[in-house]
């Protein structure tokens, strides 16, 4: 490599810690990021203007099915930046790799319970009080797929039980009304029935409430479903986001429309509710494997 580009790595490296303010591992895979690229140019050059778009694409290209596509989008953000910065301080008048696209991850496909196990999950016998409150939230997790923070927020007059939904405030702020079943009205009401016995509940508006009184902590809520779905048979540990998917799943077997299902998820666009197409689609095929004489 040249001093030239060994001088402006550098430059650059000190001007990601102190003026852009990145962590040290950020600064450290930018900078390696630019460095395999200024050894790649250097069979060809010794000056950066004259690295353009080709030259980077066949360096990205050079080492493509080595690296994931996150390594990938890395190292494209690394010398859009580097470029960025350079055209900053007049090293070059144009940026070669601005108009470079990162590639998009693979979206792996949410894990999710069967309705059988969701059944054994909101089996309950106790009226231990706490145990009546987590039954509940399980209930509402399932029955309306809301997120744990909502459900944290949620005040009980939020609850409609005359028309069976529930006022969520979700991402950006944006309210929304969720449906919810019989099974979690009787759930609900039995907590609100037996709320009161816990110390201070009378000065919280909360639905849900900790055992010192305070509304609920997402990291209560998160380790009642740990510990719930934990103690099913055959199933990993998983959190309360599989609860939402497998509302979503469940929903979405049974014939809901992706508008409809994007509503009560509170999905900002439809694109993030398409994924349970495919899940649905991959659970049709492995029924069909499985179940086929002829898969």
């Amino acid at each position: 490599m040249s001093q030239a580009f060994e001088h402006h790595i550098r430059n650059f490296s000190e001007f990601l810690a102190l003026t852009e303010r990145k962590s040290p591992q950020t600064v450290k895979a930018y900078v390696g990021d630019v460095q395999s690229l200024c050894d790649y140019a250097s069979a060809i050059t010794t000056e950066i203007e004259d690295i353009d778009q080709h030259l980077i694409r066949e360096w990205l290209a050079s080492d493509y099915h080595h690296h994931a596509p996150s390594t990938i989008g890395r190292r494209i953000a690394s010398v859009r930046a580097f470029f960025k910065w350079a055209k900053r301080v007049g090293l070059i008048s144009s940026n070669p790799a601005s108009a470079l696209k990162t590639p998009k991850k693979p979206q792996p496909l949410p894990k999710f319970l069967s309705q059988k196990q969701v059944s054994q999950m909101l089996q309950q016998d106790s009226d231990e009080v706490l145990e009546v409150r987590d039954h509940a939230i399980l209930e509402l997790l399932y029955a309306s797929a809301i997120r744990v923070s909502e459900l944290c927020g949620l005040d009980t007059s939020d609850i409609n039980f005359e028309d069976l939904n529930v006022k969520v405030l979700g991402k950006g702020n944006k309210e929304r009304i969720v449906p919810f079943g019989i099974p979690c009205k009787s759930a609900l009401q039995r907590w609100l029935n037996v709320r009161s016995s816990i110390k201070g509940s009378e000065n919280q508006s909360a639905l849900f409430l900790g055992a010192r009184g305070k509304r609920i902590d997402p990291r209560v809520v998160r380790e009642v479903v740990y510990q719930t779905i934990e103690a099913l048979e055959e199933i990993e540990k998983l959190g309360p986001h599989a609860i939402r998917h497998s509302a979503a799943t469940h929903m979405m077997e049974s014939g809901a429309d992706l508008r409809t299902l994007q509503e009560i998820l509170g999905h900002a666009n439809l694109s993030t509710t398409q994924i349970y197409t495919h899940v649905s689609v991959k659970r049709l095929q492995d029924v069909f494997n499985q179940a086929h004489p002829r898969a």
